[in-house]
């Protein structure tokens, strides 16, 4: 199955108004400053493939080219009141470019009304709201929506956190900011949704720096503990043999920080890492006998227990 990601387009700042817009935050109490970057939200999170998620690399990339840089002014103290009171500096000047913005890139039509903010903190009680809804009554900031980003969420411990997957200039025909790196790796939490804390599954794409999915690897949360890597997939044949492969692998370990890791005799991957053959015996002791194989590819009539797996300890690590 292909990894699924959780995405949202967002308009985002440079220097200096994200700086300012995260002292606002973290004067307020924030929690999220380390989490997200400072943004008005366009489109809201939605779950993807792969494939969707480079369907919204070309529609930022389309939408750019053919629209201009607004001004925009933020002005005042506003709270929303849902599961929880968020406050939020709401956008009273360039609210209309906002929406049709809005309109323009949203696939999935909601009954919901947008309401173009830069939410500032989070998780306030009644009283402390109506404080600083005063106390910021006569705040302004003027900002100017010159970026639009496509948002990435990744998990990080027990948070979710938002990373920049693209960054399109308004105006320049969707000319994309460059990564620092010519090819990089992204983790992301799989099935049964991308954003669930408790899955059974994790990926790690490859991509290179204009965004474009090049290859991924997933590995499954198995019995007692164990992660079961599935072999690699590289979209590009060219590519195999220059040690992409072992790029995402080597992510994926790094962020799963594993004791035990298993594999199919056939993923060979894992021998770059100094995996060892295991008995019928040990995978006996894994579980790996009770294990649903069909979720690593193995077909509904195969006999478990001929299947050879390799084993990958990180004791000693």
């Amino acid at each position: 199955m292909a990894p699924r990601v959780r995405c949202c387009v967002a308009v985002t700042f440079a220097d200096p108004v994200a700086v300012e817009l995260d002292v606002v935050r973290r004067v307020l109490g924030s929690r999220s400053i380390d989490w997200i970057v400072p943004h008005i939200t366009l489109v809201p999170p939605v779950d993807c493939t792969p494939a969707e998620a480079w369907e919204w690399v070309g529609r930022i990339g389309a939408f750019c080219t053919r629209t201009a840089p607004v001004d925009l002014e933020l002005q005042g103290f506003a709270t929303f009141a849902n599961r929880r009171i968020t406050g939020h500096l709401p956008v009273r000047v360039g609210q209309e470019d906002l929406e049709r913005w809005h309109g323009q890139l949203t696939v999935a039509r909601s009954s919901r009304s947008y309401i173009p903010h830069v939410t500032v903190v989070e998780n306030l009680d009644s009283e402390t709201s109506s404080i600083l809804e005063h106390q910021l009554s006569t705040y302004e900031l003027g900002v100017r929506a010159d970026e639009v980003t496509l948002l990435v969420a990744q998990v990080r411990g027990q948070r979710r956190e938002w990373r920049p997957f693209l960054r399109a200039l308004v105006g320049f025909g969707g000319m994309r900011r460059r990564a620092h790196r010519s090819v990089r790796a992204v983790l992301s939490r799989s099935s049964p949704v991308a954003h669930s804390l408790r899955c059974s599954q994790v990926s790690c794409w490859l991509m290179d720096e204009t965004g474009e999915l090049l290859g991924w690897v997933e590995a499954i949360n198995g019995p007692n503990g164990v992660w079961v890597l599935n072999a690699p997939v590289l979209l590009d044949s060219d590519l195999v043999g220059f040690g992409f492969e072992e790029l995402v692998v080597g992510e994926l370990l790094d962020y799963l920080s594993p004791s035990t890791v298993v594999a199919r005799s056939q993923v060979e991957i894992l021998d770059a890492f100094g995996a060892e053959p295991l008995s019928l015996e040990g995978a006996r002791l894994l579980g790996l006998h009770r294990f649903a194989l069909t979720t690593v590819g193995s077909s509904a009539v195969e006999d478990p227990h001929t299947i050879k797996w390799k084993f990958l300890s990180f004791s000693t690590r």
